[in-house]
Order: structure tokens, then sequence, then C-alpha cells
């Protein structure tokens, strides 16, 4: 089976290519954002792939134009939002597979503001994608209230259990010139609000006035620049420079190293799909703790598989010291190994990429010929939205 992937920056949907990979023939990886290190990983394995500007950039018929040449069986989209997945409908390609991450389709949620025009785009790829994998049963929920016409199914995706493994602490250090005798927490989140990397912050202030020992490194991709300077000046006030790190643009197979040198992360994102940060640092058995919400709560248990803690300053400041405490060595290595287990059951990105292209072997695309054309209006009338309110905030 041929299937052409569509992206729109998304790393995990270059590792998640990878895997698809292995049971059909990628026949062409359109990338709608700049070129990184990460696609080497792709070129390596002999998937072409193509970059295509965004759509700020005029790039919605770009990657129409691209996709008119491209011959495929199937077609994935990776988030279920965006001009990627609109191009794919404006050319008729089908069966078209979207993957939902998570804020893509629970804007409401999230840090997204979206114009209500916008809001009927997303609902309207949903509702007329041939399948659509959702990253939780949360998101699942959400996809399904829109009365989608194809199939909409829960894909944890997961890691690549040959290459997050658990390492030795020291080794990882060295390779990363991180001092053998310093606490890290780690920050592996994206610099994004909905993710709560201020909070992080917080913590690791509070924190650091009882432990001298204890450094925080974030790594999260600077999704949001000024959310990154506001973070740095936060540190910079808190005089504690000399002992925050921030790494950007880490490798998807470079992260394990950060994993395995860590000796606590912290994700507590108030919305999203499922975490893969999280599944990737439990499959290392990094202790990590995680914001109790819906979407975690379907696979993680506290005190069984995983730290869970409120959204709230000091309830995470209690989940990294109970992390850290040598009196919780072996409660925390029982729970390290619970987590591997819910790996192999729930998160095994070979086994779940497997079964995704086998789902799409059964798709029937549903869509009619006047799909296009509806698409085109709201697309038409996204344009005018904008432009509307431009004017109203030009006059105000």
């Amino acid at each position: 089976m041929r299937i052409c992937v569509v992206n729109s920056g998304s790393p995990q949907a270059i590792v998640r290519t990878l895997a698809m990979h292995e049971f059909c023939d990628v026949t062409c990886f359109i990338e709608v954002a700049t070129p990184t290190r990460n696609h080497s990983l792709l070129r390596n394995r002999d998937i072409p792939v193509v970059y295509v500007p965004p759509a700020e950039r005029g790039g919605l018929f770009s990657i129409v134009r691209e996709l008119q040449h491209v011959d495929a069986d199937a077609f994935v989209c990776h988030y279920a939002s965006g001009s990627h997945v609109y191009a794919c409908l404006l050319a008729e390609k089908k069966p078209l597979c979207l993957v939902a991450m998570g804020h893509d389709v629970l804007f409401k949620e999230g840090d997204m503001r979206l114009a209500w025009s916008e809001k009927l785009l997303v609902k309207a790829a949903v509702r007329r994608a041939d399948m659509v994998a959702a990253k939780s049963l949360v998101v699942k929920t959400r996809a399904m209230s829109w009365r989608p016409r194809g199939t909409v199914e829960v894909n944890y995706w997961g890691v690549d259990r040959s290459l997050f493994i658990p390492g030795s602490m020291e080794a990882a250090r060295a390779r990363l010139g991180i001092q053998a005798d310093r606490h890290i927490l780690l920050s592996p989140r994206a610099f994004e609000r909905r993710c709560n990397i201020r909070l992080i912050a917080e913590a690791f202030a509070e924190l650091a006035k009882e432990d001298d020992h204890l450094d925080v490194l974030f790594i999260g991709m600077a999704t949001d620049q000024e959310y990154v300077e506001e973070i740095r000046e936060f540190i910079e006030k808190r005089g504690l420079n000399q002992r925050a790190r921030f790494v950007m643009q880490v490798g998807v197979h470079d992260v394990i190293s950060y994993y395995q040198a860590a000796d606590v992360a912290v994700s507590i994102a108030r919305s999203e799909g499922f975490p893969n940060t999280v599944l990737e640092l439990m499959a290392c058995k990094t202790p990590i703790v995680v914001g109790r919400i819906r979407q975690t709560e379907e696979l993680l248990e506290h005190g069984r598989n995983a730290i869970l803690v409120n959204l709230k300053l000091m309830d995470i400041c209690d989940g990294i010291k109970w992390a850290l405490n040598p009196a919780n060595y072996l409660d925390l290595e029982s729970i390290l190994a619970s987590g591997v287990q819910t790996i192999e059951k729930n998160a095994d990105l070979v086994y779940n990429a497997r079964n995704f292209v086998e789902s799409i072997k059964r798709v029937s695309s549903r869509r009619s010929w006047m799909d296009k054309y509806f698409l085109f209006f709201l697309l038409i009338l996204q344009y005018l939205t904008h432009r509307f309110d431009g004017r109203s905030v030009n006059r105000q």
C-alpha cells in the first residue's frame, strides 16, 4: 500500500512515519514547515521529503499543486486541522486519514483562540475525513460529537521500544556536559502556555530555596518565543540563571540522553491528547510528575504507574520532592516498572503503527464532489472574517 504523509511541523509525525514505513510504502512526506535535521531520518530510509511554505505565505494552493502530482492509495495528515488538511480536501485526495493530536480539536481547552469561521473549518474537515486516529478517548469523544462520516479510533501511538530504554545516568550526563552531583529537573514540553512551563519554573524556584544542588533543564521547542522570554525573565529575577539551562531544537532521538540524565521530569499541560513525551520518559524509566487531567488518567494511575498531581504549585512541588526523596526508592521503582508494562500494553509504536496501516486498508471514502466546494466556501468565509477583524482592530 502506498501512503502519502502530510505534516505541519510535528517532529512526532516523522517518528510515526518511520514506523508506518515498516508496513507500507511511504511514497512522499510533504512538510508544511521549514527543514530540520529530523527530516534526515526520513531521507536515510529513502522517503522523499518535499517542503511547502505555510499557508500564511501562500502555501495552501502550493500544497494543493504539490498533491496533484502525488499518486498514492491513501493520504495521512498529522493534526486534524490546518492548511495541509484543507489542501488534501480541496485536491480531493482520498481516502484521507487524520491524526487528531489534541489541541487541534480540543481548541476550547488549549491556547488556540479561533474565530467562528475557523471552528467551522476544523469541524468540516473532521466530518469529511475518511478516518480519524484520536490520541486519546477524550479526543475521540470530541471528534465523534461532530458526527464524522468516517471511522474514529483511539491510537496512543507511543514509542519505539528499541530506542527509548533505560540507560546510565552518568554516561548520559557525560555526553551532555552535566555535572554528576547536580539534581536535574527536566521540563521536556514545548513552550506553549497550555503546557504550563511557567508553573514548572515557579516550582523549580520554590524547590531551589531548599535544595542547593537542584538545576532545571528546559528542552521543549520554542513554539511561543514571547513565552520563552517570559520564563527566562522569571528565572533571572530570582537569581537562578546559573542553575537553569535552555536547550531548543533537540532531535527526536537525541532527546533520549536528556531523559536518561534527569532525576525527575515534569509534564503538566492543561490540555492535550495523550502526551507522547510522558510515554517516552516512562519507557526510559525516568521518574515523571504528570498533571492530573482526564486524558492522562486514561492510562495512568497515581501510585501504581505514575506520580499524578493537581495543576497547583504546591502539589507539583510535593510530587517532585517525593520523586527526589531516597526514602521512596522502592515505591518509585515499582511505579517505574509498572510504567514500562503500560507502554508494552498500550504504547508500542511499531504495534500501533501496524494497526493504523491495517485500519487504512479497510477504509473507503464517503465524500462527494460537493465537499470540495463547501470547503472552498468556508475558506473564503474565513478569509473575509480575518479581514473584517483586522479592520475592526485598526479602527480601534
